[in-house]
């Protein structure tokens, strides 16, 4: 006679193997907001929405560029650092004098950080702001790798400051101009100072072309150009003798213009004498030029000609031009100006509308190129809810997606090119 023993309310007897065996559901976790200590078979019901961790970094120039924060090296204060994470959370916070930021009580789990520079610092050229994922867990959570900190660089006062001086020849009249096309240094309203050493004159102008003359052939020109809102940016462009000589044709403009299609190059000549082809070259930092195209001239020509030449290869910022002339001898010889045109179209989010949304959200996007862009659309914890690939033309682009199916809650907004990303919050009620 087999005597059944007494069990416990969370058991039952095992007559076969005379024992005992738990039979309570629930979480066996202890870490879990809801651990069952009684619970011996785990449902998979675990939350842990009332644990909470914090985030904290520092944000510092890496002088020396070996990834690590060390003694003596300038920290950034003011940066903008904004989390969001899940059930809605969201905060914001700037970095302190010692370039360190804090986050306290953060429900545990994945999270969404964005980190927003102030001016005169970079992540890398041209990126200003940082949007990460991380994982946070009870206790206290470091931003930055094994370091626990974030490297980031000084943007050159002179960043891409360019000067480039182009002598205009009036043969018939035995003089010639000076033009000065100028770019970058970051300038301000304030624009660029312009001083000629050889007369003492100083001007000041916010135009990237500046023509100076006329001047007798036969003398040299001296300028001094400087940022004016950062006199340290400075160059001087100097020669002492200019001497004119006559070309195969005489150009008389020489002009670009930016379209959505591309930038379109367009010059006329007056008179040709034995002109072979034109080269149309262009530069990214107005000083190292390549060929675009080869253009055959007329040749000989005693009235106007009209040439033009869409470049749709091109690329956000300014681009320089000029124009080369080879005659049938294989004399090549640079016969225009250099022209710059800026193209302001980047790869960004313009607006998006209405925030919160509940049906249908707007969104206007601009890019420096035509191509299909990938987007996706993720929750909180990463998952991708929608996803779609979009073709995009040259400057501002829209889109309508249909929100109407998502629950209530914070998405984020992603485009990538396979070379840049953007990615944005929104807000579904």
């Amino acid at each position: 006679v087999i005597n059944e023993p007494m069990c416990a309310s969370n058991e039952s007897f095992d007559l076969a193997n005379c024992l005992c065996n738990c039979i309570e559901t629930g979480c066996t976790d202890m870490m879990a907001c809801n651990y069952i200590s009684t619970a011996c078979i785990d449902d998979g019901s675990c939350n842990y929405n009332c644990q909470f961790g914090d985030l904290t970094s520092l944000i510092f120039v890496d002088e020396n560029e070996n990834g690590m924060y060390e003694d003596g090296e300038e920290t950034v204060e003011g940066a903008i650092i904004s989390i969001a994470g899940i059930n809605g959370y969201g905060n914001i916070t700037v970095s302190s004098t010692d370039g360190t930021f804090l986050f306290e009580d953060i429900p545990v789990g994945e999270i969404q950080v964005e980190i927003i520079l102030p001016e005169g610092y970079r992540f890398n050229i041209g990126v200003l702001q940082l949007n990460l994922t991380t994982t946070i867990e009870v206790g206290m959570n470091y931003l930055g790798g094994d370091d626990q900190a974030i490297p980031v660089e000084l943007i050159p006062e002179c960043d891409n400051f360019v000067v480039i001086p182009k002598v205009l020849c009036d043969a018939e009249n035995g003089t010639y101009e000076m033009l000065l096309t100028i770019g970058g240094g970051n300038p301000t309203s304030t624009g660029y100072n312009i001083l000629d050493n050889n007369t003492g004159v100083l001007i000041n102008t916010n135009n990237t072309n500046t023509l100076f003359g006329p001047y007798a052939t036969g003398t040299g020109y001296s300028y001094t150009i400087s940022v004016a809102n950062n006199p340290s940016c400075v160059t001087t462009v100097a020669t002492m003798v200019i001497s004119c000589t006559t070309t195969a044709i005489e150009l008389l403009r020489f002009e670009g213009e930016v379209l959505n299609q591309g930038n379109l190059l367009s010059w006329v000549t007056a008179s040709e004498v034995d002109a072979a082809y034109f080269s149309l070259e262009k530069s990214l930092d107005g000083l190292n030029f390549e060929s675009v195209k080869d253009i055959p001239a007329t040749g000989n020509s005693s009235t106007t000609q009209l040439y033009e030449f869409l470049d749709q290869h091109m690329t956000s910022g300014t681009t320089y031009y000029r124009l080369k002339e080879t005659d049938v001898e294989a004399q090549t010889r640079i016969v225009s100006e250099v022209i710059a045109l800026e193209r302001k179209t980047d790869f960004e989010i313009i607006n998006i509308f209405p925030i919160p949304s509940n049906d249908y959200l707007n969104v206007s996007f601009q890019t420096p190129t035509k191509s299909d862009l990938h987007l996706q659309v993720m929750d909180v914890t990463g998952r991708i809810v929608a996803q779609q690939t979009i073709t995009t033309n040259i400057g501002l682009n829209q889109l309508t997606l249909d929100v109407s199916n998502y629950t209530t809650g914070i998405y984020f907004i992603q485009i990538n090119d396979d070379d840049k990303e953007i990615i944005t919050r929104i807000v579904v009620e």
